[in-house]
């Protein structure tokens, strides 16, 4: 079960990353001169815990909000059964997390803890403890 709740965090906080185009997508479309800063798809795929297929397939929209919810990953947090982020949109923002990232990353935690009240309610015994360090390993082994 704790595997379950570490797994329903990630695809929470990871949510948009699972939506895929049926079209191929320009990956990056840069100037010669920017040609020898760009990593590889296969590098910006593993930052994303990502094959590279999957990686060039997914719309670019959705890459940013999977990047944008690893960022926000370092900054949350458990209070009880309950995940939030320690980090206000404004201070986000300054991290490369728009405004509209951080609420869908908000939006999806709130989503969590509803299934975490939920499955509470239902009876389910959750054990929550260590949830926290087992994200930022997850987090840390994309980088």
């Amino acid at each position: 079960m704790k595997c379950d709740i570490l797994l329903l965090i990630l695809i929470g906080l990871c949510s948009c990353a699972c939506t895929l185009d049926n079209k191929a997508v320009d990956i990056d479309s840069n100037s010669a001169d920017d040609l020898n800063k760009l990593e590889t798809v296969a590098e910006k795929a593993a930052k994303l815990g990502l094959s590279s297929e999957v990686y060039s397939r997914m719309p670019e929209k959705v890459r940013r909000q999977r990047e944008a919810s690893i960022k926000l990953a370092n900054y949350v947090e458990l209070k009880g059964r309950t995940f939030y982020l320690t980090i206000s949109k404004q201070k986000a923002e300054a991290l490369g997390v728009t405004g509209e990232q951080y609420d869908v990353v908000v939006k999806d935690l709130n989503a969590t803890n509803i299934a975490i009240r939920e499955a509470m309610e239902n009876g389910d015994t959750l054990d929550l403890s260590g949830a926290i360090e087992e994200l930022r390993k997850t987090i840390s082994e994309l980088k």
